[in-house]
């Protein structure tokens, strides 16, 4: 079911000498590595110098070189957080998706949500790409997963404090261009045909400005021991190195936390949500190649009646300016909220209870005027997700001795369910609307409108047991089955097993005294995770 993958045996030797990590892998069928955590904690946190250097804005910023076999990439600079791709097992498949699964706050959600987040207000981030722990996550693990735990609210006096930056972007290194006299005896020298504009202009400077970005962010919390608050907001803004190229994030964000039946009950709240907004260029690779082809005696203003001057020895390269007034909107929202409750039933016992409710919301508006694209041509696209989870688990955890054993039955039902639709006009006399009009156009005949709609279910069933003796020795074992609707009836339900071990070697009496190795543990797993992503409800 689902691209079941079988992972492989791995051997680890991490940390050696404070903060050098080792690595062995002994392979089955694949190579894998051990689990790999980055923990938000004052070892490691954003609040430390090192996370604050230079200007952060996702979390996801920190992964890049920071964990063995974690791959970040970033986009082309001109949009918010601009990932292409976040690899946590490398690239596993080709018509499936890649993305590790990310969870904030026990919330499924995705790399766009998570690339919005604040990092101040992250306590824990965790990247789990262990053969044995992501099978506990069953068809939605084979990409690796990413659990990231948001900062609550803490007892004591009421406390405020406020953190922001600002700072300035500049180009680099610039390709050096012909100025008017120099391209005029070039072009008289090769005996080429040219037109004397009588300006001398520098087009790939006049794409370019200097970029201004800062963020603000404002937290605020306290309470009791029974009862505790936490509230932020933050605010980003970036205007890019490229004209008409900016972004900017507006995230809110609340936990509540309270203790009840003489502090048998626990009931935490949480509230997420995000508004961004982006303005990216309209084919940026064609707005370069034709600042870098125009005749540099052209004037760059526009010319009596309209228009642009254009170079007619190329005359498939549009003016610049006539592709800065396109434009390629993008408008994000983002809803994340989840109440869990744990009773605690007596010294081993606890049972617990998640729901979780998702509401994303993405918007695509674009217009290319009628000097670029013959008659005009705007799009408004508009896409939901919401998604619907509900879990619940009976814990079971014990010390006796030098030993201790924890357990855990769980089962989970989440359901999903995406919407889109657009419309694609042309034929517009002018463009004095732009994108907001889209009666001043006309449909298209074919493609000009269309709407789609998915569901899809996933029911889950979960048992882990994990044993460890003398805080060295440990043996961990898991079942996961899903079944999903997703796939076809014959190949419903997948099952999802693991077993790890771990050997502590630092703990050990012969290692404990030897400064020059602060960590040092061996682990063995094998598991079965499979994919999800990429599968259509209707494939």
């Amino acid at each position: 079911m689902m691209n079941k993958r079988r992972l492989s045996v791995l051997l680890c030797i991490m940390a050696v000498a404070a903060t050098t990590h080792a690595q062995k892998t002994k392979p089955v069928t694949r190579k894998d590595t051990t689990r790999k955590v980055i923990r938000l904690t004052p070892g490691l946190n954003f609040n430390d110098d090192r996370f604050k250097r230079g200007y952060i804005e996702s979390p996801l910023e920190n992964l890049a070189g920071r964990l063995p076999g974690v791959s970040v990439t970033s986009g082309t600079g001109d949009r918010m957080a601009a990932l292409t791709g976040v690899r946590v097992r490398g690239t596993t498949s080709i018509t499936g998706g890649n993305d590790p699964l990310v969870l904030i706050d026990g919330v499924p959600s995705d790399l766009e949500t998570l690339s919005t987040v604040y990092p101040g207000d992250i306590d824990q981030f965790e990247v789990l790409k262990d053969a044995a722990e992501t099978a506990q996550y069953g068809s939605r693990g084979a990409s690796g997963v990413i659990v990231v735990t948001t900062k609550k609210g803490k007892s004591g006096r009421f406390h405020i404090s406020y953190d922001g930056n600002a700072g300035v972007q500049t180009v680099s290194k610039r390709l050096e261009m012909l100025s008017a006299s120099e391209y005029l005896a070039t072009a008289q020298q090769l005996g080429k045909p040219y037109i004397d504009g009588g300006a001398n202009e520098n087009y790939l400077r006049y794409l370019e400005r200097t970029g201004f970005l800062h963020s603000h962010h404002v937290a605020l919390n306290g309470g009791t021991e029974s009862s505790n608050y936490r509230a932020s907001v933050a605010y980003r803004e970036r205007e890019m190195v490229v004209k008409n190229n900016s972004s900017n994030n507006f995230v809110a964000k609340i936990d509540l936390s309270q203790l009840a039946l003489n502090e048998q009950l626990r009931i935490d709240f949480g509230l997420f949500t995000s508004t961004q907004q982006r303005a990216d260029l309209y084919d940026g690779q064609r707005v370069f190649y034709g600042a870098a082809a125009q005749n540099p005696t052209y004037p760059l203003q526009e010319k009596v009646g309209g228009g642009w001057y254009t170079n007619p020895t190329a005359s498939q390269i549009a003016a610049p300016q006539a592709m800065f007034r396109a434009s390629n909107d993008l408008e994000n929202q983002h809803l994340n909220a989840h109440v869990q409750l744990k009773l605690k039933l007596d010294d081993a016992f606890s049972l617990s209870a998640l729901g979780t409710y998702t509401n994303s919301t993405n918007q695509e508006l674009q217009y290319y005027p009628t000097w670029i694209w013959a008659q005009g041509q705007a799009l408004r696209r508009q896409r939901n997700y919401k998604d619907w989870l509900a879990n619940f688990s009976l814990d079971f955890d014990r010390f006796w001795g030098a030993h201790r054993l924890t357990a855990r039955a769980l089962g989970e039902w989440q359901h999903s369910r995406q919407t889109e639709f657009g419309t694609l006009v042309k034929g517009f006399t002018n463009n004095a609307t732009g994108y907001h009009n889209l009666a001043a156009g006309a449909l298209r005949p074919y493609g000009g409108t269309y709407s789609d709609r998915q569901d899809a279910t996933l029911l889950s069933g979960l048992f882990s047991a994990r044993y460890s003796i003398f805080n060295r020795y440990a043996l961990s074992v898991s079942v996961r089955a899903d079944g999903s609707s997703l796939v076809g009836e014959n190949h419903t339900w997948g099952l999802f097993p693991s077993i790890s071990g771990e050997w502590d070697v630092k703990h050990e009496a012969f290692l404990r005294g030897v400064d020059a190795v602060n960590r040092l543990k061996f682990r063995i797993g094998y598991g079965e995770s499979g994919n999800l992503a990429g599968i259509s409800a209707y494939n």
